[in-house]
């Protein structure tokens, strides 16, 4: 048995009757206790300081953790275990977290440590057993109970700036282990000191339609007063019976300047909740419904993201409770609603705005020019030349005014809606031959960005989770590999290389093909995404060889060698 920690017999016997009752609990569905029956340690030995916090809002998902620090803004931080436990699941890929380590343990929880530099030696050592048997650099592999166990406070890695990271930190999770679920970690008393209310920024007052459509929005200026800001105007007349609140809004912890998410949102009239949002723990499946929660094109127009607090007949997010009619105010021409918002932080300081709202009482609606989608059922749209855009049944989140224009010759066709993006995939099925290989977008940069799609007996196919404008591509040209680096270290070197292509992929394509060999064996290489570069370490070339042959093909296989000396 190959242990992480050096443990005596007693220990062995304690350890293995641990993960024996774990493994029975887990059966029965009993192994997860509440948060407060825990006694988690945090994942660093220095003061914990907060880059980023639990659910804010990121693009396309809320973030399932918290951005811990580091002490100098350099990589090398130790990581340790928060608990007793075994390594479950080990995860390499060129950019999300990056290098990665789970760890499941005895009382229902999963913890998850991203983004590192490095493994543990004994770790690192098997690992690199499993990517030379596979000939994988990036891998995704879930390990047995006795494999790697752990004590509290072991260290089990440092701290880095691996996969889509921008700076040096820990990304840190706490799931359940059952349902995969992240739960936020101040719950286990793994916190930072904070006693500063959120700020608000931004207030606005959405004139909806009666389904929630946004026919216009009023900007409100703001004044501080302690935690409670004054509106200007304090009472605001809108033209619509249905109107909907809006913020701009961000905390702080104390001793750092990070922008961070807030924990609880609450919409009150008089004295009565409408709306509430609170985040203890999130869904990965709903994740992308943060394009949802924001008014999207707002966002698209300035960067900037409003928070709704108002939802939509299909938005799948189940961190909304007991909302009444959505979140929507109903208003009439006799009534003055007195509106409150209320924004938490995890800590409870709390900040608030209050605004009058008086309403025509009229029911406005928008004339659309496309064609309504209906939430929540499989609905296809016909286009006259006769392809067809089918959308799921969580292709959406409301009843959708869908907008399409296809021209051929080149093909192109633009696929629009006037609110958000959408939340599972929708199909583009096109019945007849075409002479294109792909189908890329077209970015507002002017950039196209290549979504791939299939050729069919009946002409082209492709699954798209993006509304916008679309065309054919024929992609002949292969990537091309330019050596930019060599970093000599002590008794060894690293080598770089440069991977550009004429187009960029989605990423639900995943990676360029990618494959390095010296000496006519395969080499052991990270692919950096943010960079594009191939990093190559000279200790994982066979002693004696003094050649490297990269090959890099893309999604539509064409493909380029480069041969090097070392």
């Amino acid at each position: 048995m190959q242990k992480f920690t050096s443990i005596n017999t007693a220990n062995i016997y304690k350890t293995i009757l641990t993960f024996l009752l774990h493994a029975i609990l887990v059966s029965i569905g009993l192994s997860q206790v509440s948060p407060d029956s825990t006694n988690f340690i945090p994942p660093v030995r220095h003061k914990m300081k907060l880059a980023g916090s639990f659910a804010e809002l990121r693009t396309n998902h809320f973030h399932s953790g918290i951005d811990i620090k580091s002490t100098s803004g350099k990589v090398g931080d130790p990581i340790v275990a928060i608990e007793e436990g075994y390594l479950s699941r080990i995860k390499i890929e060129s950019s999300g977290y990056g290098r990665a380590l789970y760890f499941d343990h005895p009382n229902g929880y999963t913890s998850v440590y991203a983004h590192l530099d490095s493994f543990a030696p004994k770790i690192e050592s098997y690992l690199k057993k499993i990517q030379n048997k596979l000939q994988q650099s990036h891998i995704d592999v879930y390990l047995d109970t006795m494999i790697f166990n752990v004590n509290q406070g072991d260290q089990i890695g440092t701290m880095g700036n691996s996969g889509r990271s921008t700076a040096p930190h820990l990304h840190f999770e706490i799931r359940e282990s059952k349902s995969e679920k992240p739960v936020m970690p101040s719950r286990f008393d793994i916190a930072v000191k904070d006693n500063i209310a959120p700020t608000i920024t931004g207030f606005y007052i959405y004139e909806l339609t009666e389904d929630g459509e946004i026919i216009k929005k009023h900007q409100l200026s703001l004044s501080k007063e302690n935690n409670s800001y004054i509106s200007r105007p304090k009472s605001i007349n809108i033209k619509s019976k249905y109107a909907g609140v809006g913020l701009v809004c961000y905390d702080t912890s104390n001793g750092v300047h990070n922008k961070n998410g807030v924990h609880k949102l609450e919409v009150k009239n008089d004295s009565s909740l409408i709306f509430q949002a609170k985040f203890d723990k999130i869904d990965f499946s709903e994740s992308k419904a943060i394009n949802a929660i924001i008014d999207y094109p707002h966002y698209e127009k300035y960067r900037s993201k409003i928070i709704k607090l108002f939802s939509s007949k299909c938005n799948p997010l189940s961190n909304y409770i007991d909302n009444e009619n959505y979140g929507i105010i109903e208003c009439d021409s006799v009534t003055e609603n007195k509106i409150t918002v209320l924004v938490s932080d995890v800590y409870n300081n709390i900040s608030n705005v209050k605004v009058k709202l008086v309403s025509n009482g009229i029911v406005q609606e928008i004339k659309n020019n496309g064609k309504v989608i209906a939430c929540g059922i499989n609905d296809t749209l016909r286009l006259e030349s006769g392809n067809e855009i089918v959308f799921y049944e969580n292709s959406l989140y409301a009843n959708t005014n869908i907008e399409v224009t296809e021209t051929f010759s080149p093909y192109k066709i633009s696929i629009e809606s006037n609110g958000p993006p959408t939340h599972g995939h929708y199909a583009l099925n096109i019945y007849n031959e075409v002479p294109f290989t792909s189908l890329a977008k077209r970015r507002s940069s002017g950039s196209l960005v290549n979504f791939g799609g299939t050729k069919t007996k009946r002409g082209f196919s492709i699954s798209l989770d993006e509304f916008g404008e679309y065309v054919g591509i024929n992609d002949t040209i292969p990537p091309i590999i330019k050596r930019v680096a060599t970093i000599p270290k002590s008794g060894y070197k690293i080598y770089y290389f440069k991977v550009t292509d004429n187009f960029n992929h989605d990423s639900s394509l995943g990676d360029l093909n990618i494959k390095v060999e010296g000496c006519d064996e395969w080499v052991l290489h990270t692919f950096d995404k943010k960079s594009d570069q191939i990093i190559i370490d000279s200790r994982d070339v066979k002693n004696g060889c003094k050649n490297l042959v990269l090959k890099v093909a893309d999604h539509n296989d064409n493909a380029t060698t480069l041969s090097t000396k070392l």
